[in-house]
């Protein structure tokens, strides 16, 4: 168990800088904002979903951030 919970802080940790490129570029487009916003929201959900112990539910909110943040990638 402790292994998944770690897995799923580094892999928060990971993403969480992918967010801060695209609050810094205001030349993106509205969608891409709103995805880099919806990035940060699923990311803070998923540290909640792991300090609540919901470590399943986190891992699945994570693969959301991670299929957002590589469409931004994408997207630049």
């Amino acid at each position: 168990m402790k292994r998944i919970i770690s897995s799923v802080l580094v892999l928060g940790v990971c993403l969480t800088p992918l967010t801060v490129p695209v609050m810094v570029q205001p030349s993106w487009a509205q969608s891409q904002n709103s995805q880099s916003q919806e990035v940060e929201r699923l990311i803070q959900q998923a540290r909640q979903q792991g300090e609540q112990g919901k470590h399943k539910q986190a891992i699945e909110t994570l693969q959301q951030v991670l299929a957002l943040a590589r469409q931004l990638k994408g997207g630049s």
